[in-house]
């Protein structure tokens, strides 16, 4: 399909779809001609897993594309289902190591202060305390 289709189906903008292939959460599609590119229903799912991050679980896309980018090769459908069940868990299960302190937990997850404050107060997040820090 092209572009055009692409931006009708999933309900967002030719721009953002550069973007995400420009950011790496997209593959280059495969190109027709000089002008002309075909984009697959792979690009569909991908698009509305991306949205669903972002606007369910309020993910930035540093975040969303470390997860796609950590996705096993499979068929794209079954990699979709296989991130939803591992992926969505306990924060403290995603990271590499345990992390301690608050500037730790912002450099390993990619999120913002403002962010981590906004998880905490909607109870998304929630810090353990040792010695009475975060």
């Amino acid at each position: 399909m092209k572009i055009g289709e692409l931006v009708q189906r999933t309900k967002v903008t030719k721009e953002t779809v550069h973007y995400y292939i420009r950011e790496g959460l997209l593959p280059k599609p495969r190109k027709r001609g000089r002008n002309i590119a075909d984009y697959d229903n792979a690009y569909i799912e991908r698009i509305q897993m991306i949205k669903e991050l972002q606007d369910r679980y309020f993910l930035p896309l540093a975040i969303i594309k470390n997860i796609l980018k950590n996705q096993k090769r499979t068929a794209e459908g079954e990699s979709l289902l296989r991130l939803r069940k591992e992926y969505f868990r306990p924060v403290d299960q995603l990271l590499p190591q345990e992390v301690e302190g608050e500037e730790s937990f912002l450099k390993a997850t990619g999120l913002g202060p403002k962010w981590l404050a906004k998880m905490e107060e909607w109870g998304i997040i929630s810090p353990e305390l040792k010695s009475g820090r975060k």
